[in-house]
Parts: C-alpha cells; structure tokens; sequence
C-alpha cells in the first residue's frame, strides 16, 4: 500500500531546487493548491472525505525529445494546462526538470478529489483519452506528435487464454511472481534475488536483448512471452532508474524506504514528448500503462485491472 510518507517523498523529489530552477525561476506550481503546502492540502482533503487509506495519489510525467524545440517554461505552461483541464477539481503539483537533456515534467495527482472527494477511477480508455488530449495541445504549440511504435510483445494465444482462464498458466503464475519482486525490489540485482528465493532463474545482462526466465518446474520463457510491455527489459531498466533517481534525489532513511516502493512504467508508442504516468502501488489495481502524445503520455505500474495508476 501507499504511505503518507511516501507521498511526502516523492513531492519532496519533484520540488528539487536543482531539478527545476530556470533563468532564476522554480518550475513548481500547484493545481488546486499551493505547491509549497501541496502535501499538506493533499492530506487534509483524504481527512475531510475519510479516504486515507488505499492509493494515495498518482504520479505522472511527460518528457520531451532532446531535439524538440521547446523552452522549460513553454514545457511548464503545457504541463500546467493539461493539469488544469484533466484533472479538475484535484490537486496536482506540477513539477517541470530540467537536470537530463530532455525537458520532462512530473505531476503528483491527489487520489481524492477536493471538490467532490470522489477518488479517481480511470477507466481503461482513460490513456487513450490522455493520449489524444496532449497531442492536441501539443499540436497548438506546433510540437511534433509521435506516431504510435508496434507493440513489442507477443499476444497471447487461444491456449494461452484458456490456461489462464483455468489459473493454470504457468507464464501467469511467472507474471504475478514478477509483480510481486517489483513490489519491493530496489535494483536489478536486488529483483533477481527476490526471483531467486521464489525458485525462479533470472538472465539479465547487457548483451541480451531480453530477460529469461526459468521457472522451478523448467520452463524457459522471454520477457516479450508475458503480454505486457512493463515486463520488457527496457522498461524494466528505466523502472530501476528512476527508483534509484528517487532514492539517491530525497534525504532520510524513512523517505528512501518508502521511495523504494514507488514503481512506475512507461508503455512507449511514439517519440515526440511522452506524458507518463508513474504508477505508485494500490495492491492488485497497479498496472504499467503510458499515454503517448506528441509529447508522451505514460501512465505507471498498474498490475491486474484496466485502469492506470
């Protein structure tokens, strides 16, 4: 589950003084709220309602290519108003870095409403629509839109479905195991441990294109073989990045530990901006998804259900 102090981290990350200071200026804004009190005002809207437990908030980001030809402060102005018009009513902080070649900017959405303390529900169309709405205002800015990559993994087969309908697919079972490793697994290296103790072999290495796994009764199977695109080896990698970019970003012992916790992803299909979404646990409704837009739009870990993080 989600923590207050998790919360407390990860608006703590997104508000570095040296991740968002331009030209003199902070790119830190609050939607709905004050960026500086924005933990605060979040909580107090959970205690109002009496939803203080389950997601406590989702994280989302969108970056843009080292060559699209934008200024952080046009990226804080875009980032701004999609905030303002698909989050109504909720608090977001909006949060524009400029540490990496490519100009990104994150937004931690209060789980809560604070206008109706309706939680939000996105549905399985909701990344379309997310997708479909920042390309758009992106377009108004004359930015490039991405056109949509094929997908990398292999679509399950009509075997494959019964088995699973039956919970007697083992590549299920290795998927679920997979997810609950990236529950708590701080590294790859870490990962492969927590893998290890469930009796499965994990391959990772840098020369290999993919990860393989064995399980404890001998079967073989390659990351692009579970359906999803979160279990690709790239995603993966970017997972551990940020997480580590997390941790190593906020200060405290409490904070890392919770940071550790935090999982994002990023289902890429195109390159122009990205808009993701990090999703930060909520038991079995976290499922990886992104938003792609002419910027990208990507949405987090979500594992089990339709909807995004």
């Amino acid at each position: 589950m989600q923590s207050r102090q998790g919360l407390a981290s990860i608006l703590a990350y997104c508000k570095q003084d040296k991740k968002t200071l331009y030209d003199g200026r902070k790119l830190v804004s609050g939607v709905n709220c004050v960026a500086e009190s924005a933990f605060n005002e979040m909580m107090n809207t959970k205690i109002q309602y009496r939803k203080t437990d389950g997601r406590m908030y989702y994280h989302l980001f969108q970056s843009f290519h080292p060559d699209e030809p934008i200024t952080p402060e046009t990226a804080h102005e875009i980032a701004l108003k999609f905030a303002q018009e698909r989050f109504k009513g909720y608090e977001v902080l909006v949060a524009t870095h400029i540490d990496r070649e490519h100009i990104h900017s994150h937004f931690i959405l209060n789980s809560v409403s604070a206008e109706t303390g309706l939680k939000y529900h996105p549905d399985k169309n909701e990344i379309q629509r997310l997708r479909d709405y920042s390309d758009n205002l992106c377009r108004k800015y004359g930015l490039s839109v991405v056109i949509p990559k094929q997908p990398k993994v292999k679509q399950m087969s009509a075997r494959e479905y019964r088995s699973a309908d039956k919970g007697q697919s083992w590549k299920l079972q290795l998927a679920i195991a997979v997810d609950e490793a990236m529950k708590y697994a701080t590294s790859k290296e870490h990962f492969i441990s927590l893998m290890e103790n469930e009796g499965y072999e994990v391959k990772w290495t840098a020369e290999r294109k993919s990860i393989t796994y064995t399980t404890p009764n001998g079967m073989k199977c390659r990351d692009n073989k579970l359906h999803e695109e979160k279990y690709l080896k790239e995603n993966m990698e970017n997972e551990f990045r940020i997480r580590e970019e997390i941790t190593t970003g906020i200060k405290g012992t409490s904070q890392k530990a919770n940071a550790n916790r935090l999982k994002s992803r990023t289902l890429r299909s195109g390159y122009g901006a990205e808009l993701e979404s990090i999703n930060f646990n909520s038991d079995s409704t976290d499922r990886y998804a992104e938003i792609n837009t002419g910027r990208n739009f990507r949405t987090d870990y979500e594992r089990g259900n339709t909807d995004i993080p």
